[in-house]
């Protein structure tokens, strides 16, 4: 079997390419690779680490990019189980592709519950930098659901918890369970906070900021 050997960014001069012979690669793999060349739309979770690699190998950059633009802007990952993202992570680290990817696959995998993350055991499968990428965007999820609860308030928090302590509530002035606003700099029990929105936008504008950078990803 052969195929065009070229760094070329589009498939459609493969005629004048030089061929190569292909003898390290099965002829399903190669089936799919080629149909996929010939339509990007045919690239799925299932041959995206197959299309890749070949991708990679026979420097099409055009498919490249069609396996990015397929992880960017087609893939549904909400649909597919964390471990079928895992495996499009670790194939998307290996080729080294676009930071936009990786950071919409690590957005991903980090919104499973703390529970499935250990059961993922990342640590086994992704390099420290994107596993503590990983980590750290679940606790920014975590805490942004918390904040986005608070009514417009930034309440002081223990692990992404709204921190209750015994003092004086600023409406009703009873000695109770109350949060400490960052932005009001006044306590609140938890029955008058719900009812009455913070009067600063300091709780708003970190809710922002958290959501601009939800993911912390060191990545070139």
């Amino acid at each position: 079997m052969v195929c065009p050997a070229s760094n070329s960014s589009s498939t459609s001069d493969s005629d004048d390419q030089p061929l190569r012979e292909i003898v390290d690669e099965s002829s399903g793999d190669i089936a799919t690779f080629l149909n996929c060349c010939s339509d990007a739309d045919l690239i799925d979770e299932n041959n995206f680490a197959t299309v890749l690699r070949l991708s990679r190998k026979y420097q099409v950059n055009s498919l490249i990019e069609a396996c990015e633009e397929f992880i960017s802007n087609r893939c549904n990952l909400d649909a597919l189980k964390a471990d079928q993202v895992v495996t499009l992570l670790v194939v998307s680290n290996e080729y080294h592709l676009r930071r936009e990817v990786m950071i919409k696959l690590i957005n991903r995998i980090a919104s499973e519950t703390k529970n499935d993350l250990v059961r993922l055991k990342l640590s086994r499968l992704l390099p420290p930098q994107l596993h503590g990428s990983i980590v750290t965007t679940n606790l920014n999820m975590t805490q942004l659901k918390e904040i986005e609860s608070m009514n417009g308030h930034l309440f002081k928090m223990n692990r992404s918890v709204t921190l209750y302590r015994r003092m004086a509530c600023e409406m009703c002035k009873k000695i109770t369970d109350s949060a400490y606003c960052e932005g009001c700099k006044k306590a609140f029990c938890k029955d008058h906070w719900t009812r009455n929105k913070c009067v600063s936008n300091y709780g708003q504008n970190m809710i922002d900021e958290l959501r601009q950078n939800l993911v912390e990803l060191e990545y070139e």
